[in-house]
């Protein structure tokens, strides 16, 4: 981990300089926030570090002040808004800043690369999108008191069949034989 001492902390000035200089097409904005207001984007993550380090090794370096979340570079983590919710992309070292968190009085805050999406399409998909199962299946609601007709409050429809393609004749279906 990169070593650095609370004397080293970034000053407001450079930090402000900084984020001048990483936005991208307005899309892209740096900011400093509180661990708690960021959600994991899985449900899961592995037992370590993708490089062998373990996660009690970045807990224990935070927790010491070995490391500074807010000046470490590798502590920058990107992440995406979408309806006003900030969702970390870098779930394991999240992870361990929360972990933190759970053991302080004071407030762990956490530095982010934020991508904000500017394509309404995407954002009505986004706000949309609660399949559990990627698409294969759907659940129909019931609607209001006395509707007609009556519906059972769930109905799995089944994936649509995918004939293969050597079992079609082609010939028929172009009025051939």
């Amino acid at each position: 981990w990169a070593r650095r001492r609370r004397s080293q902390r970034p000053r407001p000035e450079d930090e402000e300089e900084w984020s001048k200089n990483e936005l991208t097409g307005g899309r892209m904005t740096i900011r400093i926030v509180p661990v708690n207001e960021v959600l994991f984007t899985q449900d899961s993550i592995g037992h370590q570090f993708t490089d062998g380090r373990t996660f009690e090794a970045l807990i224990e370096g935070l927790r010491s002040g070995e490391i500074i979340a807010l000046s470490a570079n590798f502590m920058t983590l990107e992440a995406v808004q979408v309806d006003g919710k900030i969702w970390c992309m870098n779930n394991r070292r999240l992870y361990c800043l929360k972990e933190v968190q759970k053991t302080l009085n004071s407030t762990v805050m956490v530095r982010l690369k934020i991508t904000q999406n500017t394509d309404p399409m995407l954002d009505r998909f986004l706000r949309a999108y609660t399949t559990n199962d990627f698409g294969a299946t759907i659940r129909r609601r019931s609607g209001a008191l006395g509707c007609w007709p009556p519906v059972s409050p769930l109905v799995v429809l089944p994936p649509p069949l995918k004939p293969q393609l050597q079992d079609m004749n082609f010939g028929e279906a172009l009025g051939g034989g």
